[in-house]
């Protein structure tokens, strides 16, 4: 059998012996573009879950905060202008009285110039817009906790805003499970204060913490308890295809469309396996998700669910980017190995943006060896960090084949990150 793995903006062929693929090559059902999006917000607005109504919620006020998620800027030309004139409409607000604060990341933060490059200049004249800042805790104020302890401090535009509404993809995350919904919130438009409180070494440590789980993943439940701490009246999620277009939305209550989205996307991208995998086969997704080392993590942790106790995962990416945003170098470098990145980090009071990313490889380096064919990243930086670089990836497979021995168990996932393997209940 011949299967061809998205690398870099290429291909890369891989000859496999038809015995050792465990069944089939696990490929997910691809999101659809919708035929027009006008058309599925229309559908979306007129079959709301829960009890929410955008007619009502915007009807009367005096002032309204709509806040946009930054990972999509395709959605600010085409999707945001909708938005905002139904609120005018149905609102009958005048446009000053709207804003739309837009999410900002603190490891990865979005430049000033952001706005400006992005969004429509129709918009940008027409209303308030403001990019949150994280480090600018001046902009934000503590509207009560989230857990026993940590301070859930908001921008105050949000705060103060008569009626709130929120909109963004949902996407599976290494950290929260999936982004979107109340991601937007948490960790969305909150400041350094919270971050630092919530993305602790030891929460990022807890095993359900990881690529598209939800189930006791104390970031995802955090997020949920921030919308009802915060206060949010309507919620639009939108299911995005791989290459970026809207397939749908999910609006209305905003908790029941984080998780109504949610339950979408676990049955679009789910594979079900009978038993654990000795080695996985998977990639980076190829251009552009698997730029970097940072983002190869989602296609790392997809597959942790189905994998045995010291199994091995080989994989592939282009990495052409390196490790990826700083400071992600000096913090994959200076780890190397699970143990010496928790004598590093596990026990200090520095925190430093992004050190997140780098524990949660390593929590996956813990269990399993990781294999990676790449011409993007040196070998010298891939042995540092932990990983095992290979510069023939059908002899990396059968070395991790002849390791596990003769009745190993062994299958692909050749979409990566667009895939969320589980494991099906004992007797099913």
């Amino acid at each position: 059998m011949n299967i061809r793995l998205p690398y870099g903006s290429t291909e890369l062929p891989v000859d496999v012996p038809d015995n050792w693929i465990n069944g089939r090559c696990y490929r997910p059902f691809q999101l659809e573009k919708a035929p027009s999006e006008e058309q599925a917000l229309e559908e979306a607005l007129s079959s709301p879950v829960g009890s929410a109504n955008f007619r009502e919620v915007v009807r009367g006020k005096k002032n309204i905060c709509l806040v946009m998620s930054s990972l999509c800027p395709q959605l600010f030309k085409r999707v945001l202008p909708s938005i905002l004139s139904r609120i005018e409409e149905v609102g009958r607000l005048e446009a000053e009285n709207i804003t739309v604060l837009f999410t900002n990341s603190i490891w990865m933060p979005k430049s000033e110039d952001f706005l400006a490059r992005t969004v429509p200049s129709a918009l940008l004249s027409r209303y308030r817009m403001i990019l949150h800042n994280p480090s600018n805790t001046n902009d934000c104020v503590e509207v009560g906790k989230v857990g026993d302890e940590i301070p859930l401090r908001i921008h105050k535009a949000y705060a103060e805003a008569d009626a709130r509404i929120i909109i963004g993809p949902v996407l599976p995350d290494i950290i929260e499970g999936f982004v979107g919904g109340r991601s937007l919130i948490l960790p969305g438009i909150v400041d350094e204060t919270t971050l630092r409180a919530l993305y602790s070494y030891e929460n990022v440590t807890n095993p359900a913490v990881s690529y598209g789980i939800t189930r006791d993943n104390p970031f995802h439940m955090a997020g949920m308890q921030a919308l009802q701490v915060a206060g949010c009246d309507f919620g639009f999620c939108a299911l995005m295809t791989r290459d970026g277009n809207l397939s749908s939305y999910v609006c209305g209550d905003p908790g029941q469309a984080t998780m109504a989205s949610i339950d979408q996307m676990r049955e679009k991208l789910g594979s079900a396996l009978k038993e654990p995998m000795d080695i996985v086969v998977t990639t980076g997704g190829g251009a552009p998700f698997d730029g970097s080392l940072y983002q190869l993590i989602n296609s790392l942790s997809a597959v942790v669910p189905i994998m045995k106790e010291n199994g091995t995962i080989v994989c592939t990416a282009g990495l052409e980017n390196g490790f990826g945003p700083a400071p992600l170098r000096e913090l994959f470098l200076k780890g190397q190995s699970p143990t010496q990145f928790a004598a590093h980090y596990g026990n200090s009071d520095e925190w430093i943006p992004g050190q997140w990313i780098a524990q949660h490889l390593y929590n996956i380096l813990k269990n399993h060896e990781v294999i990676v064919y790449s011409q993007g990243i040196s070998e010298a930086d891939l042995w540092q960090t932990g990983l095992t670089p290979t510069s023939d990836f059908n002899e990396a497979i059968e070395v991790a084949m002849q390791g596990h021995g003769q009745r190993c168990k062994i299958c692909a996932f050749p979409e990566g990150p667009f895939s969320l393997p589980v494991l099906k209940p004992a007797g099913k």
